[in-house]
């Protein structure tokens, strides 16, 4: 069986959690001896470089790289056609070059719904909402990476029972054996804050138990730099201690295997990552009950 991987995703992240799933579709498809191939041509993603495709030509990020990637990858996909000789096209990301799919045998792996549910964060985002609407609305079929994605694809878009296949995310077995030393006064949050991420009710919870939370410390990893009002509600909440963290895979994990329990806030997830990250590295997980969470959490949470 051949199944190609369009370019759209890999000219669109130089990282990120997207092209990290598709590079890690096809080594694992490839071990099930599936003929992958993938057509970027020009790009600058680090996870497709370390593949070492042949044909794709990774080249350092610069201003307007994206775009001139994105045309001229998009002219060679057209000319080129590598779609006619492939049983299968995984398409990366939503077409904005014409709203013909030019490929009738295609799978979209379907994240999260998060800005059709909550449409009041992405009104700026309207042209890429129409192509969101027109790849859900389309005859593709689809791969949800959780029962509750495949939920909301149905309840949204009322796309066929049929059309939607779910596979949930996986991860690599823990590398790291060293003897964990994890702290019991140590609380760990991962990941973006803002909108629906709900970070602010975190310190607003330990702010009304003062006699568990002045004990406490609190690692926040990634998502940027903290903000004054975050700031402001930390230094307020009654913690002993608070402090934020970046930095690769191999930081990430040490986090986890230093705190006792990690604490996800997030009002809607697609599948919610952190949850699975933090379970496999022996680390306690308090979640919201909502969306994916209890899915993926399931009695750990």
């Amino acid at each position: 069986m051949k199944v190609l991987f369009d370019h759209l995703g890999f000219v669109r992240q130089q990282t990120g959690g997207i092209s990290r799933y598709l590079c890690r579709l096809a080594t694992a498809l490839r071990a099930q001896n599936v003929d992958v191939s993938i057509h970027a041509p020009l790009h600058s993603n680090h996870f497709l470089q370390e593949l070492g495709e042949r044909h794709c030509n990774f080249i350092p990020n610069f201003r307007g790289a994206g775009k001139l990637f994105d045309y001229v990858d998009e002219l060679s996909y057209r000319l080129n056609r590598p779609y006619k000789v492939a049983d299968l096209v995984h398409e990366t990301h939503f077409r904005d070059h014409s709203s013909t799919r030019l490929s009738d045998k295609t799978v979209f792996t379907v994240h999260d719904l998060t800005p059709e549910l909550f449409p009041q964060y992405f009104s700026h985002y309207k042209t890429f909402l129409d192509r969101r609407r027109k790849a859900f609305t389309s005859d593709t079929n689809f791969i949800a990476i959780s029962e509750n994605t495949k939920k909301d694809l149905q309840s949204l878009f009322d796309v066929p029972d049929n059309r939607i296949h779910v596979i949930h995310h996986g991860l690599d077995k823990p590398q790291n054996t060293a003897l964990v030393h994890r702290k019991s006064d140590t609380l760990l949050y991962v990941g973006g804050r803002s909108t629906y991420k709900n970070f602010m009710i975190l310190p607003e919870a330990l702010k009304r138990i003062p006699a568990i939370s002045r004990d406490l410390r609190l690692i926040i990893f990634g998502g940027g730099a903290l903000l004054p009002a975050e700031l402001e509600a930390l230094s307020k909440c009654g913690i002993a201690e608070f402090e934020h963290r970046s930095g690769p895979d191999t930081d990430l994990i040490s986090a986890y295997r230093e705190a006792a329990a990690l604490v996800y806030t997030s009002e809607y997830e697609g599948f919610g990552f952190p949850l699975l990250e933090a379970m496999v590295q022996g680390c306690c997980v308090i979640s919201s009950n909502s969306s994916s969470l209890p899915e993926v959490g399931g009695m750990s949470a």
